[in-house]
């Protein structure tokens, strides 16, 4: 399922969610988005929830003019 946030200064930041159970946070490299993790996530999706989220820029998530990681 696909959900987002907002964060402090507005930028909405997306993810994915899949699976039940304790949450795992996958977080993808400066070139990727959260979805390069889907394989991984559908394997553990039967004992954690998985959220597959997206950096500012990146896939479902927007930008804003100014940020630093």
């Amino acid at each position: 399922m696909e959900r987002s946030v907002g964060s402090v200064d507005g930028t909405r930041i997306g993810y994915l969610e899949l699976g039940s159970g304790p949450g795992i946070v996958f977080v993808h490299g400066s070139l990727g988005v959260g979805d390069g993790w889907l394989q991984v996530a559908n394997l553990l999706a039967d004992r954690f929830t998985c959220y597959l989220m997206d950096r500012r820029g990146r896939g479902r998530s927007g930008n804003a003019e100014r940020y630093s990681l």
